[in-house]
């Protein structure tokens, strides 16, 4: 959610630039079949697969089975429509939250997140107790061992 605020924030008086399409995108749905022999059309929403690895997100595949054959889609209307789909949804992610209080603990931890590839989420407290120097040096480590690029709003 804040990554969304930050993002209508900087996207100008109405907010809606970064997020969405802009109002003029449109696609057409190049299947080639009668459009009046569709007897059922899902609305929009994104693949469903059990694993987002295997879903094919490009918009070939997903306004294949969400828009009529030759029709012509306003993206942006569309994004608002498969956005309204997910406001109360559930689920459940694989999260982890840990502390970081020495260079013991924090080689365990590492060990204990690098041998579970379904982690998700992670949280981690620095409330260093013991030799902060070598705890923090070996978390600048392993955060550039699984993080190597910096992202945007990081600094040097």
């Amino acid at each position: 959610m804040t990554l969304i605020m930050a993002l209508v924030t900087a996207s100008g008086p109405l907010g809606l630039s970064a997020v969405f399409p802009p109002p003029e995108a449109t696609f057409v749905n190049n299947v080639k079949a009668d459009p009046k022999t569709v007897e059922y059309l899902p609305p929009p929403h994104l693949p469903l697969t059990t694993t987002w690895q295997e879903a094919d997100f490009s918009l070939e595949n997903v306004m294949s089975e969400t828009s009529l054959p030759q029709e012509e889609v306003n993206l942006r209307e569309w994004s608002m429509k498969l956005l309204s789909r997910y406001l109360y949804m559930s689920g459940k992610s694989n999260s982890h939250f840990h502390m970081a209080k020495s260079p013991k603990h924090v080689k365990g931890v590492f060990k204990s997140i690098d041998s579970n590839k379904d982690v998700s989420l992670l949280g981690f407290n620095d409330d260093i107790e013991e030799d902060y120097e070598t705890t923090r040096d070996l978390m600048l480590t392993w955060f550039q061992s699984r993080w190597p690029d910096k992202m945007i709003w990081e600094r040097n």
